[in-house]
C-alpha cells in the first residue's frame, strides 16, 4: 500500500544569477552531487512506497540554471501528474521552450512586484533582469501556463 502525499519537494543547492538580499548572504556553487541518476534514485525510492500528485522543484539558487534541469524535468514529467518549477523567471528561450512543451509542467515565478521599484531586492543593479522576468511571465501565460 502506498501512502498519499500532496507533493514531493525537491530542492537543489546551485548557482543563481540574482542578488536577493533575503534569500542568502553568500554565493552557492553547484557541488556536483545532484545528478540525474541520483535524483532518479531518490524519486524511485519515494515512489516505491508513496505517491504524490505534484513534484515541486526549487533551489537555494536558480533551478533553471542547473545543467541537468531539462533531463530531470523529463524524468519528473513522466512520473508525476504535475511538476512545479519554482523559478526566479530569468531563464532563456531554451528553458522557456522546455517548460512550455511539457503539458504537465507548471512554472511558478517568484517575483516581488510588477514594477522595478517593487522588485529591487532581487534585481538591484540589474534592471534588464526585471524586464526579462516580466517577459517570461507573459510568454508563459501566452503559452497556456497558468
Amino acid at each position: 500500500m502506498t501512502r498519499p502525499y500532496v507533493y514531493l519537494d525537491l530542492g537543489f543547492y546551485g548557482p543563481c544569477n540574482l542578488k536577493c538580499e533575503y534569500c542568502r548572504s553568500k554565493i552557492v556553487r553547484d557541488d556536483g552531487r545532484a545528478t540525474p541518476d541520483r535524483i532518479r534514485r531518490i524519486v524511485n525510492v519515494f515512489c516505491a512506497s508513496n505517491r504524490a500528485a505534484v513534484a515541486k522543484t526549487s533551489g537555494y539558487g536558480e533551478i533553471t540554471m542547473w545543467r541537468h534541469f531539462e533531463t530531470t524535468l523529463d524524468m519528473m514529467a513522466e512520473r508525476f501528474p504535475v511538476v512545479q518549477v519554482i523559478t526566479n523567471g530569468t531563464f532563456g528561450s531554451q528553458t522557456l521552450d522546455a517548460m512550455l512543451s511539457r503539458p504537465t509542467v507548471s512554472p511558478n515565478l517568484t517575483i516581488d512586484g510588477h514594477t522595478l521599484a517593487m522588485n529591487t531586492l532581487r534585481v538591484a543593479g540589474q534592471p534588464g533582469m526585471h524586464a526579462r522576468i516580466l517577459d517570461n511571465l507573459r510568454l508563459l501565460a501566452d503559452g497556456g501556463k497558468r
